[in-house]
């Protein structure tokens, strides 16, 4: 269990570094996320017309919350459908109250979140070793798994949530960068011990 709680630490930091230097040393993500040119009064309108916090859509599809099962006129749903087709298709994330930019809590959370990836990272690391698996092969273990993520979250939401194309691919590359990284280093502390 020691190597897996080091493997854990080692995998954080080094995804946590990691962030830090994409989002402030390369400075890539900004190739993929737009400026709205009238960005204030979008944020004040936002502001007016959503009344919570919480995910939207745009065009929302009819449905009726309080009864969730129940039938959609053939009108409703093709009135949605031509809104659809017409456009904008947005999905709209917001905090309506604001957020402090650059929170301790923020990177705090970072860390914590990167840390449970590495503790699974590295018990699936530590399973491959007990199966007498070599470094590589461990690590290409490792390597896999933000592979996986990809496909399983960020290309699903490129689908069905209709995300671009350019963020979707960057996310992904992140993500498999980041963790690759961590990946080595964790499938080499969770290596068999060597026999003296």
């Amino acid at each position: 269990m020691g190597r897996v709680l080091l493997a854990t630490i080692v995998g954080a930091i080094i995804v946590f570094a990691w962030g830090a230097v994409s989002w402030t040393v390369l400075d890539w993500h900004w190739n993929v996320i737009r400026t709205a040119p009238k960005g204030d009064q979008i944020a004040e309108r936002l502001k007016e017309d959503l009344p919570r916090s919480g995910v939207y859509f745009l065009p929302m599809p009819p449905h009726d919350p309080a009864n969730p099962g129940g039938k959609v006129s053939e009108a409703d749903q093709e009135a949605w459908a031509a809104r659809h087709r017409a456009g904008p298709v947005a999905m709209i994330l917001i905090q309506r109250d604001g957020m402090e930019p650059m929170d301790p809590m923020v990177f705090a959370r970072g860390l914590g979140i990167a840390a449970a990836g590495a503790f699974f990272m590295a018990c699936i690391a530590r399973i491959c070793s007990s199966a007498k698996l070599g470094l590589l092969s461990r690590w290409a273990v490792t390597v896999f798994l933000p592979l996986f993520a990809s496909a399983a979250v960020i290309a699903t939401h490129w689908n069905y949530f209709y995300q671009p194309t350019d963020w979707a691919i960057h996310r992904a590359a992140d993500v498999t960068v980041g963790w690759s990284l961590a990946g080595f280093a964790i499938a080499a502390i969770t290596g068999p011990k060597k026999k003296p």
